[in-house]
């Protein structure tokens, strides 16, 4: 299932932390830098913790920081190592991994002694680039080339995709099935419930579309009877709800 988890792959310098602010906001999710949250948990600079435990070492660090702040639903940036534990939590998050071209990377960064980069010191930055690129060809949901692009309109192209890839996977199409049939078998069918299916329907089917005024008020009004019904406690039922939320409210 696409979710609202969504982690942002790539190397050092491709501009995860900035990307990831604009997409959490558009998402209206926190933002959870995974580098900050490491040094908050060993009191030190990443570097220094790179130096003392070793490349594998501070893997399982990462892992295991990341772990402990994985039940929230939000827009993750870990660091470019990251790519190599992915594996792990692939049925669990969107993964979008971020390339940009090396030279490129190499411009933007002048700290590559003190950056914190596994494998930096047993292989060149090129060779990273490209290891890290194939990698996370397989395992990224989604794979951007940012070509030197301005920031919101690689956003863009990722909220564009993920909400196509989510319509067209029919996912949206049986969660809004389910959903209405919970009502319908609490509530009894009505006029209303059937024309806000499918107005729900068309938005899934054309996410671009800007509903009227009033397919929104109508389709809100539907997603309100779902959430009087639903217990919000359960995981699923809030993402599916966003999910729906917000393929109808785009502007």
């Amino acid at each position: 299932m696409l979710s609202k988890k969504i982690v942002l792959l790539g190397m050092a310098g491709v501009g995860k932390s900035t990307l990831g602010k604009l997409l959490a906001k558009n998402y209206h999710l926190p933002f959870i830098d995974l580098d900050l949250e490491i040094e908050n948990y060993t009191k030190e600079p990443l570097q220094t913790s790179l130096d003392r435990l070793g490349d594998t070492a501070f893997l399982d660090l990462e892992k295991k920081v990341f772990e402990q702040l994985s039940h929230q639903v939000a827009v993750y940036a870990p660091g470019g190592s990251f790519i190599y534990i992915a594996h792990h939590f692939q049925n669990d998050f969107y993964f979008v991994y971020l390339n940009e071209n090396t030279d490129t990377l190499i411009q933007r960064l002048d700290n590559l002694d003190t950056r914190g980069i596994v494998g930096i010191k047993n292989n060149s930055f090129h060779s990273l680039v490209e290891e890290r690129a194939l990698l996370g060809k397989k395992y990224a949901h989604l794979f951007i080339e940012c070509r030197n692009r301005p920031k919101q309109q690689i956003v863009d192209e990722i909220l564009n995709t993920e909400k196509k890839q989510w319509s067209e996977s029919s996912l949206g199409k049986i969660l809004v099935d389910q959903l209405i049939e919970k009502v319908v078998k609490k509530r009894g069918d009505d006029r209303q419930i059937q024309m806000a299916k499918q107005l729900l329907m068309n938005s899934l089917q054309n996410p671009g579309c800007i509903p009227s005024e009033a397919s929104k008020k109508n389709t809100y009004f539907f997603i309100v009877k779902i959430l009087a019904e639903e217990d919000l406690s359960c995981e699923e039922t809030k993402l599916a709800l966003s999910k729906l939320i917000s393929s109808i409210s785009v502007a």
